[in-house]
């Protein structure tokens, strides 16, 4: 099946599917990769946070573009893609509390990384998708 994509504003192309997002970002909007590394983050830490943000009503935050949490229990880590670097640091303060909570080492400072483009197609490991 074949996709159109048609331009939607400054640097963004928006794609007939509903599941696929296709963004080439130009210098006016920079999306960014943000990288933690939690020193022996847990499945069931991970889990505790996520099922706390989701009964707070703080998930999904404005401006999160993906999430994935990778690696085995105790060194799990998270990379995210946002809109901008202030989205996620206003997130990152209602965050903090639930990581501190659950006793996920925060000891280690974020990475952020520059996007300069990025194809995601809709999907979830939550089951039903």
């Amino acid at each position: 099946m074949g996709y159109v994509s048609r331009a939607v504003g400054r640097g963004r192309l928006e794609c007939s599917s509903p599941r696929v997002a296709l963004f080439n970002y130009t210098e006016a909007w920079m999306a960014i990769l943000v990288r933690y590394t939690p020193a022996g983050m847990t499945a069931e830490q991970y889990d505790n946070v996520g099922r706390k943000l989701e009964d707070g009503g703080d998930w999904p935050p404005q401006g999160l573009l993906a999430h994935v949490c990778f690696g085995s229990s105790g060194n799990l880590l998270v990379s995210e893609v946002w809109e901008s670097r202030d989205l996620q640091e206003q997130f990152a303060q209602r965050l903090r509390p639930y990581l501190e909570e659950a006793n996920v080492d925060l000891s280690g400072e974020p990475e952020y990384h520059d996007v300069q483009g990025y194809l995601f197609h809709e999907a979830s490991s939550e089951s039903g998708d």
